[in-house]
């Protein structure tokens, strides 16, 4: 037996869905993208600057290309845990920066890691905390690898997710 197509009993009739008030968008999930990034003495990199276009930025190469070396830059802004031994052989420190485009201004985030294993954190050029930076960060930066999908399976990653999608405050 094949199923057709009904509107369901009560259902207003087409001309009277057609009237009706439109539903409410749902809330927009589109962050500020990342614009730039630029990187300075991290492992094999002396000195980066990567223009990033609106759109899917896949970073694809031989095994060696350096595409980890990127993901461990993002990371960085992330708020990842950093040591020295990222940092470019014979150099003091390292530097990477991200550049987003938001209401009009140029939002920027940086973290610079030393040779000492001290670092700093930055917004706007103003010091956070790498906490901070890591918080803010994620608003505006994703990144997906193989096998990412496995973190939706969190419960924290899921409230999260739906969150996203309530206007206002959501319930505790």
């Amino acid at each position: 037996m094949t199923r057709k197509a009904r509107a369901p009993q009560g259902a207003p009739a087409p001309a009277a869905r057609e009237a009706a008030a439109p539903s409410p968008a749902p809330p927009s999930l589109a962050a500020p993208l990342l614009g730039r990034l630029e990187v300075r003495h991290l492992a094999t990199i002396r000195d980066l600057s990567l223009e990033l276009r609106p759109g899917f930025s896949a970073f694809t190469g031989e095994t060696g290309a350096g595409k980890s070396i990127i993901v461990d830059a993002l990371g960085l802004l992330l708020g990842t845990r950093a040591n020295a031994d990222l940092i470019r052989t014979g150099e003091e420190s390292l530097l990477v920066s991200g550049f987003w485009e938001e209401g009009g201004d140029e939002l920027s985030a940086s973290r610079r890691v030393t040779a000492g294993g001290r670092g700093t954190a930055r917004l706007d050029g103003e010091p956070v905390s790498v906490r901070e930076l890591g918080e803010w960060s994620a608003g505006r930066l994703t990144i997906h690898w193989q096998h990412s999908a496995v973190t939706l399976l969190s419960p924290a990653r899921q409230r999260a997710l739906l969150d996203r999608q309530v206007p206002g405050e959501a319930a505790a």
